[in-house]
């Protein structure tokens, strides 16, 4: 873990909250690793796939949605909270 955090320019404890979800892991990092560590096209299908199962959650700015984009997030959050 210690050459691979030194390889994307980050300390071993970043990388290893990226690992555990605690952290996002930075967009740059997929050609980074891609390129790092020479992944064939099979390897970079099966990163991309790890990466998205990894994601837990989306982030939505809502400083340029109108009114009625914003109220319709709010009822999808309250019927997930229902669920």
């Amino acid at each position: 873990m210690k050459e691979m955090a030194s390889n994307l320019d980050v300390s071993s404890s970043f990388l290893s909250a990226v690992e555990n979800g605690k952290k996002k892991m930075p967009d740059s990092w997929y050609e980074m690793i891609i390129n790092l560590y020479n992944l064939d096209k099979e390897k970079q299908d099966e990163l991309m796939a790890a990466i998205e199962e990894s994601q837990k959650s989306v982030e939505i700015n809502l400083k340029d949605l109108s009114r009625k984009e914003k109220i319709g997030i709010f009822f999808c959050k309250r019927i997930r909270k229902s669920e």
